[in-house]
C-alpha cells in the first residue's frame, strides 16, 4: 500500500511539473510536433436563422481519429465523423495552428461537408 501510494504521489507530481516545465522554457509551433489521437463527443444543436434552437434537427455527434502536426504551424487530420449514430469515414481536414510562448494556442477548423446537417440522414 505505502508503495502503490508513493508512486501516485511522485507520477501526480511528475504530470503536474511538465507543463510548468515547458512554460518555463516556453513553447512554439515547433513543440507540437507528430501524430496526436483524438476523440469528441457531444451535441450538435441547430440554431435556425432567426437564433432559436430546433431540437428535431440538433444531434450527437463524434468524431474520432488522428492529427499530425508538422511543427511550423500546419496540421492535418484524417477522421470518422458520426451524426446520430450514422457514420461516415475517410473525412480529413487541413489547417494552420499556432502555439504560444505561454503554451496556450489556437487552431481554427474549417466546416467541410462532414460537418454540415445537410450531408447526414
Amino acid at each position: 500500500m505505502k508503495r502503490t501510494m508513493s508512486l501516485l504521489v511522485i507520477l501526480t507530481l511528475s504530470a503536474a511539473l511538465v507543463p510548468s516545465a515547458y512554460a518555463a522554457s516556453g513553447c512554439s509551433n515547433a513543440t507540437m510536433k507528430g501524430n496526436y489521437i483524438f476523440d469528441f463527443k457531444g451535441w450538435y444543436p441547430f440554431v435556425n436563422a432567426q437564433g432559436n434552437l430546433n431540437l428535431s434537427r440538433s444531434a450527437m455527434v463524434n468524431y474520432v481519429g488522428i492529427g499530425t502536426f508538422d511543427g511550423a504551424g500546419n496540421f492535418s487530420t484524417t477522421f470518422t465523423a458520426c451524426y446520430n449514430g450514422t457514420c461516415a469515414g475517410n473525412q480529413t481536414n487541413s489547417g494552420t495552428y499556432s502555439i504560444n510562448p505561454d503554451c496556450s494556442g489556437s487552431m481554427p477548423l474549417q466546416a467541410g461537408s462532414w460537418l454540415h446537417r445537410d450531408r447526414w440522414p
